[in-house]
C-alpha cells in the first residue's frame, strides 16, 4: 500500500513540476533556464538577471514567495521551486508574482 502512495505522490509532483516549468518558460523565456533534479518535488532554475542568490530569493520573499537558494556562487540567481507547498492551481499566480520580482531586477 505505501509503495502505491509513493508512485502516486511521484506522479502527481512530476505533473505539477512540468506544469511549473512550462509557466516558467512561457513567461520569462530565454531569462530562465530550467536545471535538471533527482527528484519531482522541486523545479530548479537559473534566471537570467545580475543579482545574487540571495537577493533575488529576499526579493520574491517579499511578493509572497518564498524560494530555495539552490547555489549562491553563480553570477545568476540559482533557486528552486518545491512544488509539494504550492498548490496545482496557484502555480500560475507564483509565476505572475515572480514576474514583479523581475522587473525589480531591470
Amino acid at each position: 500500500h505505501l509503495n502505491s502512495q509513493i508512485k502516486k505522490s511521484r506522479k502527481i509532483y512530476a505533473q505539477k513540476s512540468k506544469i511549473l516549468a512550462d509557466l516558467l518558460v512561457e513567461k520569462f523565456g530565454g531569462k530562465v533556464e530550467i536545471l535538471k533534479t533527482n527528484s519531482p518535488l522541486y523545479i530548479k532554475c537559473k534566471f537570467n538577471v545580475k543579482l545574487s542568490t540571495k537577493e533575488f530569493c529576499n526579493r520574491a520573499e517579499k511578493e509572497g514567495i518564498l524560494l530555495i537558494p539552490a547555489n549562491e556562487k553563480n553570477e545568476f540567481p540559482e533557486i528552486a521551486f518545491s512544488v509539494a507547498t504550492v498548490g496545482q492551481k496557484s502555480l500560475e499566480n507564483s509565476v505572475i508574482l515572480l514576474e514583479k520580482v523581475m522587473k525589480s531586477c531591470e
